[in-house]
């Protein structure tokens, strides 16, 4: 696997992060899921050098033997320890020499270069190459680097690796129901603090009694909570156990684009752990070890209106007839009454049939009209959903020569006794 992430980019992205991971978690995930890097480095201007396409590699024997050879692939943690030996190679192009190529390792936490390291070419397939040999002067954490050549103003391309990095694997315990966690309750948070690569195997995560501080952060970055260092060692070497009160969610509304869920993050930062052991690794630490999305359920207090096209077989084609389904959710504990949805047919369609067992629908010469007289009240298990199967048929190229080039979507709106106008658009683009 190659990746690239370049110090200057770590630091500009870093407000983005905590919305990453809430926006790709689903479901609770554990840290090492994230961990996952890809893709190469940023080019450089132009007329500059390239470095892309990185490979980490950890060799068998540790230090002090360091025996040459191939090596084992460290993706997806790309984690070394203190007595590892391994090395970085690369692709070069556009540079003007080979001589004086150097790659500069930054610390983790003041991101200032703590070393400079040479980088050879390698005469057996061209790639370039540096060496990954700790000492006990190197800082434990995520290490960014990046590549100079002699002579340019820019880095030819940057990446990381982990270096003595004491993880944190979190997630929130699932309820027994299967229901999603809501604002204002607690949150059991479960899960593991481990060295990464520990012992010259590049995928082992070995649990250990460090200490770790967790914090509760919103969609919007906002920090929720912090809770002060604790050791993790709560029913066994490594194990976490904590509980978020349900006060830190408490209020918390919908940040997702459905409306229906508020996001959090639940963080592990400043790791510690040292290994004193006769032969030992000595310390290690993360900044930022590993955190956990959640997606509260915030059910809204209204009507939710979807107007859904699902085909199986692509676009709409002249003269095909296609359905989909309007639905109309109840997620509040109210019933509401006189709930109306209307939709204009698009230009280059007409609609041809609609059916629902709940209220009644007409078609007219502007549309649809879909009335509902009672949407029944949503419960614990979920939201009360009504349901119209619509027909609607594209207009021929003998009807219209240009419903080739038509947008067939439909918005659908809906209105209802004390409720505000809600509309949905369904896409069956020709």
């Amino acid at each position: 696997m190659t990746q690239g992430e370049g110090p200057a980019r770590a630091r500009r992205v870093h407000a983005y992060r905590r919305m990453g991971r809430i926006a790709t978690s689903l479901a609770a995930v554990a840290l090492l899921a994230g961990l996952i890097a890809g893709g190469n480095a940023p080019a450089s201007p132009s007329g500059a050098s390239t470095a892309s396409a990185f490979l980490f590699f950890k060799l068998q024997n540790p230090q002090p033997v360091c025996s040459p050879g191939a090596g084992q692939d460290t993706s997806p943690t790309f984690a070394y320890d203190r007595n590892d030996c391994g090395f970085v190679s690369f692709a070069l192009e556009g540079n003007a020499t080979t001589a004086g190529i150097t790659a500069r390792l930054y610390h983790p936490v003041t991101h200032e270069v703590f070393m400079t390291l040479p980088v050879s070419l390698r005469t057996t397939d061209a790639r370039f190459q540096f060496n990954i040999q700790p000492n006990a002067t190197w800082p434990a954490g995520k290490i960014d680097f990046d590549i100079v050549v002699p002579g340019e103003g820019t880095p030819a391309g940057a990446g990381f690796f982990r270096h003595n990095f004491l993880a944190a694997e979190l997630e929130v315990t699932p309820k027994p129901s299967g229901k999603p966690y809501v604002p204002g309750e607690d949150l059991p948070v479960r899960g593991r603090l481990v060295q990464l690569s520990a012992h010259n195997q590049p995928s082992a995560a070995t649990p250990v009694s460090g200490t770790y501080s967790l914090r509760v952060v919103s969609a919007t970055g906002a920090v929720l909570a912090t809770y002060p260092s604790a050791v993790a060692n709560n029913g066994g070497t490594g194990l976490i156990s904590r509980t978020i009160p349900g006060a830190v969610t408490a209020g918390l509304t919908a940040t997702t684009p459905d409306g229906l869920h508020a996001g959090i993050s639940i963080e592990a930062f400043d790791t510690s752990y040292t290994d004193s052991s006769l032969g030992g690794t000595g310390a290690w630490a993360a900044k930022e070890a590993g955190a956990t999305g959640v997606l509260l359920s915030t059910p809204p207090d209204r009507l939710v209106l979807a107007n859904s096209f699902v085909s199986d077989v692509g676009w709409v084609k002249p003269g095909e007839t296609y359905p989909w389904r309007i639905f109309v959710r109840n997620y509040s504990s109210t019933e509401r009454t006189n709930a109306r949805v209307t939709v204009p047919a698009a230009d280059g369609m007409t609609f041809t049939r609609a059916t629902s067992p709940t209220g009644t629908a007409t078609i007219g010469p502007g549309g649809l009209e879909w009335t509902i007289p009672i949407v029944p009240a949503g419960s614990a298990d979920g939201p009360a959903v009504v349901t119209l199967v619509v027909e609607g048929t594209a207009k021929t190229t003998a009807d219209d020569r240009e419903v080739v080039w038509k947008n067939l979507s439909t918005t659908a709106t809906l209105t209802y006794d004390g409720g505000t106008p809600a509309s949905a658009r369904r896409t069956a683009r020709r």
